[in-house]
C-alpha cells in the first residue's frame, strides 16, 4: 500500500521519478521512516537528482486512522533531515522552476476540483532541517556553489496552509522547499 502511494506521486503527479532505499513502518507505534529518498530530475537535465534526503520520518496518529477506517490520516509530526537539492540552471529555465510550474498547475487544479486530490490528511508539526542546495549550470555541472537553506518549521501545517488532502499537503511542502532554493540563489 505504501509503495503504491509513493508511486502515485511519481512521474504522473510530480513530473519526476522517486526512489527509496528503505522504508520501515512500525504500525503499532505509528512511525514510518524513509531512508535514502531520491527525487530524480525532470526530462532534459544532466545532474543525477533534484533532491536527496537521508531520512524522512512520519509520526502517524494511529487511533484516528483506525477509527476512520483509513479515510482520515492524522500526521502528528513530519521530519526531514539532511537533504541535498541540486539546482540545475539551463539557458532559459531550471529543474527547480520546471517542477514548481508542474506543482503550481496541480495546486490550481486542486483548488477547483478538490475531490480529485485524495484522502484527508491532517498534518501538524513539520520540521525540515539541514538542507543544502547546490547550484550549477547544465553546461558546467562540476562547477557551482553550495548553500545551506534556512530550516522550515510549521507548528500546525494544516492550519497555517489550509492544505488537508494527501496530494495538496505533498504539493505545498515540496513547492515551499523548492521556492526556498530559488530565494536562496536570488540573493
Amino acid at each position: 500500500v505504501l509503495q503504491r502511494c509513493i508511486q502515485h506521486f511519481d512521474v504522473s503527479f510530480l513530473g519526476t521519478k522517486i526512489e527509496i532505499e528503505h522504508l520501515d513502518l512500525h504500525p503499532f507505534r505509528g512511525i514510518l521512516t524513509i531512508t535514502g529518498l531520491t527525487v530524480r530530475n525532470p526530462e532534459g537535465y544532466k545532474s543525477d537528482y533534484l533532491l536527496q534526503a537521508e531520512q524522512v520520518k512520519v509520526d502517524l496518529g494511529t487511533v484516528p486512522l483506525l477509527l476512520s477506517l483509513g479515510h482520515s490520516v492524522n500526521i502528528n509530526t513530519l521530519t526531514l533531515k539532511g537533504a541535498s537539492i541540486f539546482y540545475e540552471r539551463a539557458l532559459t529555465t531550471s529543474n527547480v522552476e520546471d517542477v514548481i510550474n508542474i506543482l503550481r498547475h496541480r495546486i490550481e487544479l486542486a483548488a477547483v476540483a478538490p475531490e480529485m486530490f485524495g484522502r484527508q490528511v491532517l498534518l501538524h508539526k513539520v520540521d525540515i532541517e539541514n538542507v543544502r542546495a547546490r547550484a550549477a549550470t547544465t553546461f558546467a555541472l562540476s562547477l557551482g556553489v553550495t548553500m545551506w537553506l534556512s530550516d522550515m518549521h510549521y507548528a500546525d501545517f494544516e492550519k497555517e496552509t489550509g492544505s488537508n488532502s494527501m496530494d495538496t499537503v505533498i504539493l505545498v511542502l515540496y513547492q515551499s522547499l523548492l521556492r526556498s532554493v530559488l530565494k536562496a540563489f536570488e540573493r
